[in-house]
């Protein structure tokens, strides 16, 4: 079994799809909790709209900035671990495993690459293992894992 963490220091992928998430996140927040607001009334009343917008615009941001530093605190503790029929990465409260020929999607990302034993749209919605561009060995683990994948 080797052991991979990735060179934090070092590391400088970011790119404009950087903020677009961080700004998606904040807008499904704001939504959620706007239509929260304005199907489950208070003793307030939803009469006045504008009277909805500010706690759900500060609920977004600091609903958005722990989860932002949440998986940036998970990145920091990162530790993906290979071994013939296993990817596994562990960090403070997350364990995530996915084993040879359970791989059905790969989603190459900014931060890098995240494999998955469902579909685009389940591997979006609940994620997967996460495969550190900020690796050294990134590229050997990507074809590792694409050669692991579930044939179509």
């Amino acid at each position: 079994m080797q052991t991979y963490r990735p060179d934090l220091e070092n590391m400088s992928v970011k790119g404009p799809n950087d903020i677009a998430h961080v700004v998606m996140v904040a807008v499904v927040y704001f939504t959620f909790r706007l239509a929260a607001d304005f199907f489950l009334p208070s003793d307030e009343g939803t009469e006045n709209l504008e009277h909805l917008l500010g706690p759900a615009l500060g609920w977004a941001v600091v609903s958005t900035a722990l989860t932002v530093g949440y998986a940036r605190l998970q990145l920091r503790q990162y530790e993906l671990r290979v071994d013939e029929n296993e990817l596994r990465v562990t960090s403070t409260c997350m364990d995530r495993s996915i084993h040879r020929g359970q791989i059905r999607t790969l989603m190459e990302e900014n931060h890098g690459l995240i494999v998955s034993s469902r579909g685009k749209v389940g591997a979006y919605l609940w994620g997967g293992v996460l495969i550190s561009r900020a690796l050294p060995e990134y590229e050997q683990l990507k074809r590792l894992a694409e050669s692991w994948k579930v044939a179509a």
